[in-house]
C-alpha cells in the first residue's frame, strides 16, 4: 500500500515537474517568437532600405554614365577649339591689321578735311580782298572816267575857240581787259583760280591760253566763274605741265 503511494506521489511529482518544464518551454517559445518576429520586421526594414539604396544607386550610376559621357564630350570640344584657336586668332589679328588701317585713313581724311577748311578759308579771304581790291578798281576806273570826259569837253571847248569848228563830238570806246594771270593753283584738286570774272566778260566754257615770260605753255577750260574771278582746268593735253601763280592768262571771245 505505502509503496503505490509512492508511486503515486513519484508520478504527481514527475507530472507537476512535467507541467513546469511544459510552461516553461511555452514561455519561452512565447519570447523567441516574439523575438523573431521582432528580427523579422527589422529584416524587412533592411531589405526595404536595401532595396531604396539600390533604387539610389542605380539612379547614380545613370548621372554617372551620362557625366562620364558629358565630360567625354566636352573634352571633344575642347580638343576641337583648341584646333580652331590658330585660325581664330589669325581672324583676330587680320581684324586688328584693318581697324588700323581703318583707323589711319580716317586720321588722315581728318587731315585732309582740315587741310580743305584751312584752304576753303583761305580762298574766301582771298575772295574777300579781291573784291575789295576789284571795287577799289571800279571806283578809280570811274573817277579816270569822268576826269577823261571832263578833259574831252575842255579840249573840246578849246579846239572850239581856237578854230571856231564845231567839232563831231568825240566817242572813246575802252577795251576789256581780256589779260590776267593765276592768283590760286590747287595741285591736289586739280584746279587753278584767275582773277578774271564775269565783270571781265567771262563766261564758263570759255578757253585760255596760259603764258609764263610771254611764252605759251598750257590752253585751260574756264569752268565756275564769279563777279572778279574765275576758276579753270588745264585741258587734257597739257595736263602734265606745272601751272604756277604769277603765270599770265590771256581769254579767247569769238
Amino acid at each position: 500500500m505505502d509503496k503505490n503511494k509512492g508511486l503515486a506521489a513519484g508520478l504527481l511529482l514527475l507530472a507537476a515537474l512535467i507541467t513546469a518544464l511544459g510552461l516553461f518551454l511555452f514561455s519561452g517559445s512565447k519570447k523567441e517568437l516574439a523575438c523573431a518576429n521582432s528580427i523579422k520586421l527589422r529584416i524587412d526594414a533592411v531589405v526595404e532600405e536595401r532595396a531604396r539604396i539600390t533604387g539610389n544607386i542605380d539612379i547614380l550610376n545613370g548621372q554617372r554614365e551620362r557625366l562620364v559621357q558629358d565630360v567625354q564630350d566636352y573634352g571633344e570640344k575642347i580638343k576641337a577649339l583648341e584646333n580652331e584657336i590658330p585660325s581664330v586668332t589669325q581672324e583676330r589679328d587680320k581684324a586688328l591689321a584693318m581697324l588700323s588701317d581703318v583707323e589711319n585713313e580716317l586720321a588722315e581724311l581728318n587731315r585732309a578735311l582740315e587741310e580743305t577748311i584751312s584752304q576753303e578759308a583761305a580762298l574766301r579771304d582771298e575772295l574777300e580782298n579781291a573784291g575789295l581790291t576789284h571795287r577799289d578798281l571800279q571806283d578809280a576806273l570811274e573817277f579816270a572816267g569822268s576826269e577823261k570826259l571832263e578833259l574831252e569837253e575842255s579840249l573840246k571847248v578849246c579846239i572850239q575857240q581856237s578854230q571856231g569848228v564845231q567839232l563831231p563830238k568825240i566817242i572813246v570806246k575802252v577795251a576789256r581787259p581780256l589779260n590776267g594771270e593765276v592768283v590760286e593753283v590747287s595741285e591736289k584738286y586739280n584746279f587753278c583760280v584767275i582773277d578774271l570774272g564775269s565783270g571781265q566778260g567771262v563766261n564758263s566754257g570759255d578757253t585760255l591760253e596760259i603764258y609764263r615770260d610771254n611764252r605759251f605753255i598750257a590752253k585751260a577750260l574756264v569752268e565756275n566763274v564769279y563777279d572778279d574771278m574765275s576758276s579753270i582746268i588745264v585741258l587734257d593735253q597739257w595736263r602734265g605741265v606745272s601751272i604756277y601763280t604769277g603765270d599770265a592768262v590771256k581769254l579767247h571771245k569769238v
